[in-house]
């Protein structure tokens, strides 16, 4: 199984049930377990994110920071599944976040990248997901 999960930092709740980008990803990878989360999710969304996460046979997290001072909340709570389970994964950031950023570069365990836009973020999904293309 293959798993992306989008997760959302800003420091006001936000609901979008339209994710362009988990559409897209659904619709080239049909059979990818997809979720998104931000920094106000419940627990259980965390602990459903992080049981994708760690049956997935390939997994990759797309942090998208509205604001660098935004608190992580259930973010941080996803990020420690990740280090916890030291399974190598992708991680891209778009925006910036200092303490988010530091985390994530000390895990060389984890194939970190910094992206500017959507676009940048759906040619790195491509190639980790379906490298043959």
């Amino acid at each position: 199984m293959q798993t992306f999960i989008q997760v959302n930092i800003e420091n006001t709740t936000s609901f979008s049930f339209q994710r362009p980008l988990l559409s897209w990803l659904k619709a080239r990878n049909p059979e990818m377990a997809v979720l998104d989360l931000d920094s106000f999710s419940d627990e259980m969304l965390v602990k459903q994110a992080g049981r994708l996460i760690q049956e997935a046979v390939k997994y990759a997290v797309y942090f998208k920071v509205a604001e660098p001072d935004a608190k992580l909340g259930a973010a941080f709570k996803l990020l420690e599944e990740i280090i916890g389970e030291d399974k190598p994964g992708l991680i891209l950031l778009e925006g910036t976040h200092a303490r988010l950023t530091a985390i994530l570069q000390s895990r060389p365990h984890l194939q970190f990248n910094t992206v500017p836009n959507p676009e940048e973020v759906k040619q790195h999904l491509d190639h980790y997901f379906n490298p043959a293309n």
